[in-house]
């Protein structure tokens, strides 16, 4: 009798270890579904979909405001079918899950499309608008533009050079913008504003460069040719 009482809390005692065990594994796969982790969770996705959908209305905003420039000009039929479709689709993508990455990867590639699209038609607008003035349409540069360009990318030299560097800096740019050399080798060409650095035959060339950190140096050039396809046929069709 006692050794069948004992062999019971045996098998009772094993089974009860066995249970303990099974609910301790299973806790370890639902401990990151209770309230306290999901809400954490819903808020880091909530926040990741605020984001993702702050980057995709910044580039929508950038081609929506270079579409209305081109309004200004006659639109082609497959132009207006073509916008037509763009914002039936648009209407679309805010439905989806934004705060899914490879989601957003892929509308960011559609958009890219749209924008070298939209990019494109700007450019051949400013073309035409440019051939009607034989100057422009030699291809001049002029210091204007230049500096509207530094600003765009945050190029700001006040801030890495002191009063007499500034002033240099200014002394620069009123240098290349009275040789006719400089207009005729940029050519309308934003990379030609990087190549421009490279020549060490200008009087201020090394100061300059010395002055100005190679990592905005570099940033300047990277980001230069992106920025004037956008802000540059913006500011032309106005």
């Amino acid at each position: 009798m006692k050794s069948i009482k004992i062999l019971i809390l045996s098998v009772l005692g094993v089974l009860t270890f066995k249970t303990m065990k099974a609910q301790k594994n299973y806790g370890e796969y639902i401990e990151p579904y209770n309230i306290n982790l999901m809400a954490q969770v819903m808020a880091s996705k909530e926040n990741l979909y605020k984001h993702h959908y702050q980057l995709i209305d910044k580039k929508v905003e950038k081609i929506e405001e270079i579409i209305l420039l081109i309004k200004k000009f006659e639109y082609t039929e497959s132009q207006v079918k073509y916008m037509e479709t763009f914002y039936d689709n648009l209407e679309k993508i805010y439905g989806w899950d934004l705060s899914d990455r490879n989601t957003v990867h892929n509308i960011f590639q559609w958009l890219n499309k749209v924008e070298e699209k939209v990019v494109g038609w700007g450019k051949a607008i400013v073309e035409k608008e440019e051939a009607k003035n034989k100057q422009q349409a030699e291809g001049e540069f002029s210091i204007k533009d230049l500096r509207k360009v530094i600003a765009i990318v945050e190029f700001k030299p006040a801030k890495k050079l002191k009063p007499h560097g500034i002033e240099k800096f200014n002394l620069f740019l009123n240098y290349i913008e009275n040789d006719p050399s400089f207009v005729k080798q940029l050519n309308i060409n934003s990379w030609g504003v990087c190549e421009y650095y490279k020549i060490d035959n200008f009087e201020l060339y090394n100061y300059y460069y010395k002055r100005i950190t190679r990592e905005i140096y570099e940033r300047y050039c990277r980001e230069l040719n992106a920025l004037m396809l956008l802000d540059g046929v913006i500011e032309q069709l106005k």
